[in-house]
Parts: structure tokens; sequence; C-alpha cells
């Protein structure tokens, strides 16, 4: 089978997230399948060496220019691609009635995608924020007339979107986030308490973007609530984001300096490192829609880690730890009840806990299992 994934418009490696885009690419060629992309780019090339074919175009000044440039350079691939799949991200999915079009006239049998990887998250009243939601609802909208299915990357999207689109289930999948197993294991990745000055400390660990609202400042409200009954706690807080300069001053305020470090910007083959060092991981998400909606990765990253978690709970949290298990779930993401949750912990739960086994894990959210089943969903989509 050959796919021809377009990916999204962004051109940044960080928004772009090449990473984990070419660790499923890469699962899906391990499988002896083709896929083949077409990627602009800005400053330095992103590596995706997973794919079978990557057709890079840079984008240079004038930028209107060369992105037109780059939708023409797109349009040619899809007009001479024998690819038996066309699967499309929703921030390509402009690009949906021109593949429908083009592939009517040609009378190809290839079978067109929405992939919908995400639904728009940490929004505000920013134009960007409205064009992407504008955007979102766009793709909907064209996958209606021009798709022959949906992938979703939770369940819970899938129900949003069949009901929205009044399409059959077998025309959904759930493509869900994954975990690098190559990377995230504990047998390979190095601790580094001694370096950051952890050695006697019981360290929580968040990892990812700080933005204003995933909860993180009710962690550090509740660390402040929980020293007294662990002296030794530290938070450690791995990532960048708008809300760093909010969260420093808010532990300023609290006075709370010596109980949480932030690392700043990590690369992305150190964050194990990080979670090996960790008593704790820690996924302080509000119950909204577009956080239930979505599939967060560092909750499989601690999974595959081997390392404890408390999460809200939440339908996309409580999903992966039915499936899983290993998590403490807690009812919501007030301080006092992070905080009690992190007491309870550290005087009981760390004793008895019993972490699932790395190869059951591997067969239910490493990307080989994703891929697994995409080409499966692919191939039944393919006879219909």
């Amino acid at each position: 089978m050959k796919l021809l994934w377009i990916i999204p418009l962004c051109v940044s490696d960080q928004s772009l997230l090449a990473g984990v885009k070419n660790s499923l690419a890469s699962a899906i060629a391990g499988e002896k399948h083709q896929i083949e992309s077409v990627v602009g780019y800005t400053g330095r090339r992103p590596v995706l060496d997973g794919f079978t074919r990557a057709l890079f175009f840079k984008i240079k000044r004038p930028f209107v220019v060369y992105r037109f440039l780059f939708h023409v350079r797109i349009l040619h691939e899809v007009l001479k691609t024998d690819a038996d799949v066309l699967m499309f991200g929703y921030y390509a999915s402009h690009f949906l009635p021109v593949a429908y079009i083009l592939q009517f006239l040609k009378k190809s049998k290839s079978k067109i995608i929405l992939d919908l990887r995400t639904v728009p998250v940490d929004i505000d009243r920013s134009l960007k924020s409205i064009m992407n939601v504008f955007r979102f609802k766009m793709a909907l909208f064209f996958a209606q007339y021009c798709c022959d299915g949906v992938t979703c990357i939770t369940s819970f999207l899938k129900q949003q979107v069949q009901t929205n689109l009044n399409i059959s289930s077998d025309r959904v999948h759930v493509l869900s986030t994954a975990a690098d197993f190559s990377v995230f294991d504990p047998a390979i990745a190095s601790s580094i308490r001694k370096k950051l000055g952890l050695s006697n400390r019981f360290v929580l660990l968040y990892h990812g973007t700080l933005s204003p609202n995933r909860g993180i400042q009710n962690v550090i409200a509740s660390v402040a609530l929980s020293i007294s009954k662990i002296t030794n706690l530290t938070f450690l807080v791995v990532g960048i984001g708008k809300a760093e300069h909010e969260l420093k001053e808010m532990v300023d305020k609290l006075k709370i300096n010596k109980h949480v470090i932030f690392t700043g910007k990590v690369p992305f083959t150190s964050i194990p490192d990080y979670i090996k060092s960790a008593n704790l991981g820690i996924i302080p998400l509000p119950d909204i829609d577009w956080w239930n909606l979505n599939s967060p990765i560092k909750l499989k990253e601690y999974l595959a880690m081997q390392l404890p978690f408390v999460a809200t709970d939440i339908q996309s949290h409580r999903e992966m730890v039915d499936l899983c298990g290993d998590g403490i779930l807690i009812s919501d993401n007030h301080p006092k009840t992070i905080s009690n949750a992190l007491v309870k912990y550290f005087v009981d739960q760390a004793k008895n806990v019993t972490m699932t086994n790395r190869s059951t894990l591997e067969g239910l959210i490493s990307y080989r299992a994703e891929a697994v089943k995409l080409i499966f969903f692919f191939k039944t989509l393919c006879q219909l």
C-alpha cells in the first residue's frame, strides 16, 4: 500500500512536530508500506528520514510567492501520484476539494482522508486562534463532501465527527498519539538527579508546553500546600511557553523557589533522562472540550518510561488509564485536590505501585501498534 501524507502547512520544526510524524511514518514504512510527503519549511530542514520519500520545499522571501509555489508543488504531487490513500491534515484541508476534483477527473481509485491530529487548543481572542478554529470547521465541512474517511486522535473526537458528519463508524478511525519505545526506554535513559541537585528529593515532573490553560498554575499552588508534609518535594518543570513568566512570578510570590525548578527548553532526546529522574509525573489538564478531544502524548511517554503519574479524570486520561493502568486519576485540578493526591502517594501508594510491563504497553501505545491499525483501516476502506 502507498500513502501520500500532506503534512499540515506549518513551516517550523516545533509546530510541524516533525519527530512525531517521522516516528509514525517510520512505523508505517516498517510494515512494508510506502509513505511519502511534501514538506514546506523555513530555516533548518526538518529530519523526516522515516518516510519512504519526503519532498522538501524551502520557503524563502518573498514568503507570499514561495507559499504559493509550495501549494503548486503539492497539487502537482496530488495530480501525478498513484497512492492508494491521500491523507490531509486539517491545516491542509483547503486542498481537499481540489484533490477530490483531480482524482475524479483522472478516474483514480485513491481514497481521500482527513486526518485530525488535534482540535484547536489554547484558544484566545487572537486572530491566529480565530483562524485556527475557522480552519478546523472548514476541514469538517470539506470532509463531508470530499473524503472517503476520517482519522481522529481520540475515540471521543471520533464520536463527535460521526455525529457532525453523519457518517458510518467504519469510515472513521482512531489514530492516537503514541510513545517511541526506542527513545523512551528506562533501560537506556540516564538519571540526572545528581546533576540537578535532586539526589534526596521527591521529584514531581511536568514536561511539555507551558501555556496558560494547562493547569500548571494549580500544580504550583499545590506544591505550596504540600511541602509541610513532603518537605523534600521538588516540582521539575521541563519546557517553555507563553505562561513561563506567569509561573515563575507565582513561584516567587509563594516563596517556594527551593521547591520548583524550571529547566527551559530541553532537546527531545533528553526528555527520557528527566522522566527517569522523577518519582511521579503529573498531567493537570482542566476538564474542557479541547483537552477531552485530545490525547496527551506525555501520558504515554510516562507509561513507556514506567513512571507512575497523577492526571485529572477527564475522558482522554480515563480511557488511557482503563487501557494501560498505572495512573492515579483525580476528580479535578484544584490545588487542594492535587496536594491531597501527592501526599497520599508519598505516604502510601508509592509502596504499592505495579507498572504494566513494557512489552504489553508496546502492543497498545507504540507507533507500530498505531501503524498496524491504521493500515488495516486503509485496506478496509479501499474495499468499501
